[in-house]
């Protein structure tokens, strides 16, 4: 069995095993899992250009406003972290800012297990070394109130996580006004492209953004074992969309 993951739709590779499949050099079963969407802002465009998924102009407007309230009530800074203590400092501050927004959902923050945190807390300084690490701080006075943890290399930026204390915004849409300001540094420093990575959520929509899609597939070759593995994983995968059909019934 071959395991293809977060291949890009554009990638050889698809056409490769379909010419191997359609001159009989492949024997076996190609099972398609997964098509994952991945937005990202073309720096380079102009900003009255037009893009493929171009958010309605009130996006534009409202966040426009937003940031006027934001300048309004307080002395905003915003920094781009150089000093690994300082960086540190701010991956702490954004570990906080998710807990409080994921409290008492079933899946919790993606920061919330210890061995997560511990592996972040070690890469981080590892990361700044290296020229990749891009932490982005918005703060009012010396209170902390938003952070953007991303990376970059060469002229490309991506967004990984970020945070900010939803009790100091109140209405404020001070997540969508950091990730404007990580776009802003971003440009700054000469990016091209600004990479939400994978998952087509809501928040990344208030930009004109473009799409790319990755797939997963496993290959499995004619062997019998591989045949039967292929049979247990499909029935697993029914399973598994079965339960989580009747939680959303059970919830309504």
């Amino acid at each position: 069995m071959f395991e293809l993951r977060d291949v890009p739709s554009t990638s050889p590779l698809w056409g490769a095993i379909h010419r191997a499949s359609e001159e009989g050099r492949l024997r076996g079963a190609l099972q398609p899992r997964e098509i994952a969407t991945l937005p990202y802002v073309d720096l380079k465009e102009r900003p009255n250009t037009v893009a493929a998924a171009s958010p309605p102009a009130t996006s534009a407007r409202s966040l426009e406003k937003h940031r006027r309230w934001l300048e309004r009530r307080c002395e905003l800074r915003i920094d781009l972290l150089v000093d690994p203590d300082e960086a540190t400092d701010a991956f702490g501050s954004l570990v906080s800012f998710l807990h409080a927004r994921w409290q008492g959902t079933a899946a919790g923050s993606a920061l919330d297990d210890a061995r997560t945190r511990r592996f972040h807390e070690n890469a981080l300084p590892r990361l700044l070394d290296a020229g990749y690490l891009r932490m982005i701080r918005l703060a009012d006075g010396d209170r902390t109130i938003a952070v953007f943890y991303g990376m970059a290399s060469g002229t490309w930026w991506g967004y990984y996580l970020c945070g900010y204390d939803r009790e100091w915004a109140g209405r404020i849409h001070l997540g969508q006004l950091a990730l404007q300001a990580a776009m802003d540094v971003a440009r700054s420093e000469g990016a091209t492209e600004f990479d939400f990575l994978k998952g087509a959520h809501r928040n990344k929509y208030a930009w004109p953004v473009r799409e790319r899609t990755t797939l997963d597939a496993d290959l499995f070759s004619g062997d019998p074992s591989a045949q039967l593995t292929r049979a247990a994983r499909a029935a697993r995968d029914v399973a598994a969309a079965v339960r989580k059909a009747g939680r959303h019934l059970m919830s309504w």
